[in-house]
């Protein structure tokens, strides 16, 4: 999903906000550790990993004042400490057209957003319909050859800050201000339908999901926790026999920013894969920190 839009008036009295245009450069950066790195029940191995990676972000307005279009592109490196064979760069972009449903405040009131609001973002809550755009190409490490491209188009209808409790929202100490502030406990929504095309005819897939995420922005601290749960499905096209799977990721997480430009995390997700074939299910824990720097040119 991509972030909310400006919902403040433009220059001028009555006038309808409008979506800046931005370049943001982001380098993540991160350990991880899985209980079932291989991905099967029948020959379970744990294992580490490091991530680094590179991209950029350009968002800009859509046709519609409170639209908004997004490019991203990026590579992440991964490699195992002892599964080599599963070390891989992955190169990613994406396209994505976010089309603006509506807004409401605190007490679920509609929100008229045709002049702008001088209600704080942080205590809007958005409902947007997102059409985008994947392609993902893996490779052998350093980029010696391709493994796997895949081509996803996807639709995901979302809700984003639905406030969970009344009562005086929550600045974070890097930005104390009170029109700053937002809900202090918060919940994200979205549904999603796709369809993966491949060079691997067998892993062309139609795919769903749903996903939710509780969360508390910590008064007075810049720390968020939260709980994320996620089903997501996958029936593939040309599996001799057929193929359905079905995966739960359930977990918490926390997410701390220091600064504007940084941003680390630390989760850890509980993994269940279901699946009509037995040699495609498993299960396994995964342990994930990551620091993201973000640089956002004037």
């Amino acid at each position: 999903m991509l972030a909310p839009p400006n919902i403040k008036p433009g220059k001028g009295e009555n006038t309808a906000p409008t979506q800046p245009t931005t370049v943001k450069f982001i380098f993540p950066l991160g350990p991880t550790y899985e209980s079932n790195a291989t991905k099967s029940d029948a020959l379970p191995h744990a294992d580490s990993s490091i991530s680094l990676g590179g991209g950029f972000q350009l968002t800009t307005q859509g046709f519609r004042n409170l639209d908004v279009i997004g490019v991203t592109a990026g590579t992440t490196s991964t490699r195992y400490s002892h599964l080599t064979g599963s070390s891989l760069d992955i190169l990613t972009t994406t396209a994505q057209y976010q089309l603006f449903l509506g807004a409401y405040d605190g007490n679920s009131k509609p929100l008229d957003l045709s002049h702008g609001t001088l209600v704080p973002s942080g205590q809007v809550s958005f409902n947007t319909l997102t059409f985008g755009l994947q392609n993902s190409t893996a490779f052998a490490p350093t980029f010696r050859a391709e493994t796997l491209n895949l081509l996803t188009p996807t639709v995901v209808y979302s809700w984003q800050n639905l406030p969970l409790s009344s009562g005086e929202p929550c600045a974070t100490k890097l930005n104390p201000r009170p029109d700053a502030a937002s809900f202090c406990y918060y919940s994200d929504v979205s549904l999603s339908v796709g369809h993966t095309s491949s060079d691997n005819h067998l892993q062309e897939n139609t795919n769903f999901g749903v996903s939710t995420t509780l969360g508390d922005r910590i008064r007075g601290t810049d720390v968020v926790a939260a709980l994320g749960t996620a089903i997501s499905g996958k029936v593939y096209d040309s599996v001799p026999g057929g193929r359905s799977d079905m995966l739960l990721q359930i977990g918490p997480k926390l997410q701390y920013a220091p600064a504007s430009t940084v941003v680390t995390s630390l989760g850890v997700t509980y993994n269940r894969n279901y699946s009509n074939v037995a040699a495609a299910e498993w299960h396994g824990w995964v342990i994930q920190s990551t620091v993201q720097l973000m640089l956002t040119p004037q």
